[in-house]
């Protein structure tokens, strides 16, 4: 394999201590428009959220599940999984807010430090309202403040060829969707309750990430959540290292996963699968991630590495740590598509090998942004102006083709005939003569109509609609 270019998410290096529950609570519902797009949830005294609709699934999104016989490809209908799916930019918030018999259900992330769960051991208020735990996930960050000690605890390998399709001609995209797809082995995704657990909780992760790149203009990058793919075993998230440990109070043997192994191994299954409308393959791992140093020492502050650069070609990678349920990996999320896009780390003269691609010189590290390691401080959750800079440089270099959005879906496996048909195609090719056949409508059967999706779920345990006699 030719080396690429590999930026690990080391500035956020972030310990996360165990999450406790900090207190109950009984959200509810204060107002809401009759379309659902806005709600005003109040949480509890001094946490009052206005909340406006998210939307950052495809309108044809696949789940994939890998098996010794081949992928097993689903497509869903992705305004459908989004209609729970809020937002709160002004508090950071994310969350999935499911109406329920006098109350409400909500799951997600509340603000940069809370996250908030139903508490299923407590029974509900007097008012019938719903129980929820509110608890703290702290974030520290473990990495130097100097730059220069950060460059000891990174690698970065360099690759100084230039992509056939990269030039330095302008293609002035006002906008660039990031079509994203996630990967997860099962250690991941066995931590949730079922797929739709996962699917909400992936999508919920995506939506808080795409504040950090809110600011962005010519182009406004947005995020896409395209494709899960839930993959059969480990051996994805990397093999297994062991040697003595770098940068801790306590400096001892110890063994943990590959992170340079779990990058490449998401590269080759992204060729392998031919995953397209993937303009970046992004894999959440549990596992305690290292990076090996001079063969006898590994490195277990990494939380994170991508290809810098690698969006939209054959090497679109990047993996984060996140502990399932408590969305402790956010943070590197979001610096490693950041890395991924273009951006390198403020501070750096770190740049591809296209002409007139800006560095990150003027911009110090010290200044906290998300392209830094400092972690603090109001600019931790923006991109600073070197990022951007270069962000939209990169984008400008990328052919139209490239830019243009992979909302549909036609995706084929082994498995059985129709699998591969999104239920628009299906319900035109039914019914000809109707004109009216609209995506936002489902079909089983040549039956269209729409459905209510969660108690056909509670009652058959699919998404899949069936003819109402």
């Amino acid at each position: 394999r030719p080396e690429v270019v590999v930026a690990g998410a080391l500035l956020f290096a972030l310990l996360w201590t165990t999450s406790h529950a900090e207190t109950l609570v009984y959200p509810r519902l204060l107002e809401s428009r009759a379309d659902d797009s806005d709600i005003l949830l109040h949480v509890r005294e001094g946490l009052t959220l206005n909340l406006r609709k998210s939307s950052i699934f495809a309108s044809d999104f696949v789940l994939t599940t890998s098996t010794e016989t081949g992928p097993d490809n689903v497509v869903f209908n992705g305004s459908e999984l989004e209609r729970d799916l809020y937002h709160d930019t002004e508090h950071r918030s994310s969350l999935v807010v499911k109406r329920k018999e006098n109350g409400v259900e909500v799951r997600g992330i509340l603000n940069d430090q809370l996250r908030i769960t139903p508490a299923v051991l407590f029974e509900r208020s007097e008012e019938g309202l719903i129980p929820h735990e509110v608890f703290t996930v702290e974030e520290r960050s473990s990495t130097p403040k100097n730059p220069s000690e950060h460059s000891k605890n990174e690698k970065c390998v360099k690759d100084n060829t230039t992509s056939a399709d990269r030039t330095n001609k302008s293609n002035c995209a006002e906008k660039f969707v990031v079509e994203l797809c996630v990967v997860a082995g099962p250690t991941y995704w066995c931590a949730f309750n079922g797929t739709e657990d996962l699917v909400n909780y992936i999508a919920t992760a995506v939506n808080v990430v795409a504040f950090w790149f809110i600011e962005m203009k010519d182009p406004a990058i947005r995020l896409q959540l395209n494709r899960i793919i839930k993959h059969e075993n480990d051996s994805i998230a990397g093999k297994n290292i062991c040697g003595t440990t770098l940068y801790e109070l306590r400096n001892h043997n110890s063994c943990a996963a590959d992170i340079l192994d779990a990058l490449n191994s998401t590269i080759d299954l992204a060729n392998y699968c031919e995953l397209t409308g993937c303009d970046i393959v992004l894999q959440l791992t549990s596992g305690d991630l290292a990076m090996e140093v001079n063969s006898t020492h590994i490195n277990r502050k990494v939380q994170g590495v991508a290809n810098f650069g690698g969006v939209c070609t054959n090497r679109s990678a990047a993996v984060a740590e996140d502990d399932p349920l408590v969305y402790s990996g956010v943070s590197t999320m979001a610096h490693e598509i950041a890395h991924s896009v273009g951006a390198s780390h403020d501070g750096e003269n770190f740049t591809l090998p296209i002409n007139g691609y800006p560095d990150a010189l003027n911009c110090s590290w010290e200044d906290g942004y998300l392209m830094s390691a400092s972690g603090e401080g109001r600019n931790r959750h923006r991109l600073s102006n070197c990022s951007m800079a270069q962000i939209k440089f990169l984008v400008s270099t990328l052919p139209e083709f490239r830019i243009q959005v992979h909302t549909k879906a036609n995706y084929s496996n082994i498995f059985y005939p129709g699998q591969n048909m999104t239920p628009e195609m299906f319900c035109r090719r039914k019914h000809p003569l109707h004109e009216d056949v609209q995506p936002v409508k489902t079909c089983w059967r040549g039956v269209c109509g729409e459905h209510n999706w969660t108690d056909i779920y509670n009652t058959y345990h699919t998404y899949r609609t069936f003819e109402i006699r």
